[in-house]
């Protein structure tokens, strides 16, 4: 009995030593690589063509931005982003561009929908970087450059509505004039931060199933234990009996 005891309690030392474990790191979002794995951080590198890219590149009148997108852990609402911008033109446009602007705007309805009056609510504009012509411009695009720089600084940006926002081109000319596209084929995605908490709680769940179901097995193999071993005790009682009393 005294044997038995103390396996029960190693058992439950066992289960509750694993159960706080995945309180620790699930609840109180400890980092440990395996229930609770840190988000990687989110990046996203695209170029943009004005006009539509053909499948020619160092064409005449043509414009490539190289846009990257960043973030600490996932791109989630209100989660500061950094968005950072370099380009190049290439002439006779090229002589003619004062400043480009690039903004992202709702491409897609956010999750959020007026059920009410049947209007889906798009996602706003957000997210603005301004690109000058600068041909001393400290950083360069890292796939083609073309005969001018388009030189924009980086800009921190806090994005408030779900929803998947493509990029919104303007290049304005020396005569007043602007050219503008919508670059539908290029999409930051913003998720919702109950979708991560969803997923936390779905980590919790599956962590807690896994403890449950591992005590499970150890005390099925404790009371297997025990049962072989009464099984033994009647066996070498049985066996010590003299012949005449089995």
């Amino acid at each position: 009995m005294h044997r038995k005891k103390k396996i029960g309690f190693f058992l439950l030392a066992i289960f509750y030593a694993f159960f706080g474990y995945i309180i620790a790191v699930n609840v109180f979002n400890i980092p440990d690589g395996v229930f609770n794995k840190p988000d990687p951080d989110f990046f996203q590198r695209f170029p943009i063509f004005y006009p539509s890219y053909n499948g020619k590149i160092g064409t005449s009148n043509q414009v490539i931005i190289e846009v990257n997108v960043s973030a600490s852990g996932r791109l989630v609402e209100g989660k500061t982003a950094t968005i950072s911008a370099v380009g190049s033109a290439s002439p006779p446009l090229a002589n003619n561009i004062t400043d480009v602007s690039l903004t992202f705007e709702g491409a897609e309805p956010a999750y959020n929908t007026s059920y009410t009056s049947g209007l889906l609510l798009y996602s706003p504009n957000f997210g603005r970087v301004d690109l000058v012509p600068n041909n001393n411009c400290p950083t360069h695009p890292t796939g083609v450059t073309l005969d001018l720089i388009l030189c924009g600084s980086a800009t921190n940006v806090i994005w408030p509505i779900v929803g998947a926002y493509a990029a919104f081109l303007s290049i304005d000319l020396n005569n007043g004039k602007s050219l503008n596209e919508t670059l539908s084929g290029y999409k930051i995605s913003v998720l919702s931060i109950s979708f991560a908490q969803t997923e936390q709680s779905n980590r919790i769940n599956l962590a807690f199933s896994a403890a449950l179901v591992s005590f499970g097995v150890l005390e099925g193999v404790n009371i297997v234990h025990e049962l072989t071993e009464e099984k033994r005790k009647v066996v070498q009682t049985v066996s010590s009996l003299p012949k005449r009393d089995r």
